[in-house]
């Protein structure tokens, strides 16, 4: 079995098993400008993402029915949330299945790698992106 995964900020099903997936994060790495982090905010509000949104698609699943879940790890070692069951599918040989996690809104505490872990029944898969800050390049 084997489970592929995109990150961007969108990513929404469509007709003929087609996905449409708006605002990619190329190279698993969602950038802060650091206007955003500082100034900016009042003073104890984080930044974050109006939405995040994770797309893990399942391949060489055997037959039969699978239950799905998932947690993302913060770069300290901590849950960032509780796990989340994410439904169950019957699979067949042969063909992909596709589950998209939505996170509204991803706020933002810390910089750093993170670790969305997905479950296929017991089995665990990891996917590891990174939140980093950039400086705003200067207006034009």
């Amino acid at each position: 079995m084997n489970v592929d995964f995109l990150i961007a900020e969108e990513i929404r099903p469509e007709a003929g098993n087609k996905l449409m997936v708006l605002g990619l994060f190329p190279g698993n790495i969602i950038i802060v400008l650091k206007r955003e982090l500082q100034g900016a905010l009042p003073q104890g509000v984080s930044a974050g993402l109006d939405r995040l949104s994770i797309l893990a698609t399942i391949t060489g699943a055997p037959d039969g029915l699978h239950k799905f879940k998932g947690r993302i790890v913060d770069p300290t070692g901590n849950l960032y949330q509780p796990e989340a069951v994410l439904g169950e599918a019957y699979t067949k040989v042969g063909f992909a299945h596709t589950v998209i996690v939505e996170l509204k809104p991803f706020v933002i505490k810390q910089m750093g790698f993170f670790s969305f872990e997905f479950f296929v029944n017991e089995e665990k898969f990891v996917y590891k992106f990174e939140i980093r800050e950039q400086l705003q390049p200067p207006s034009s």
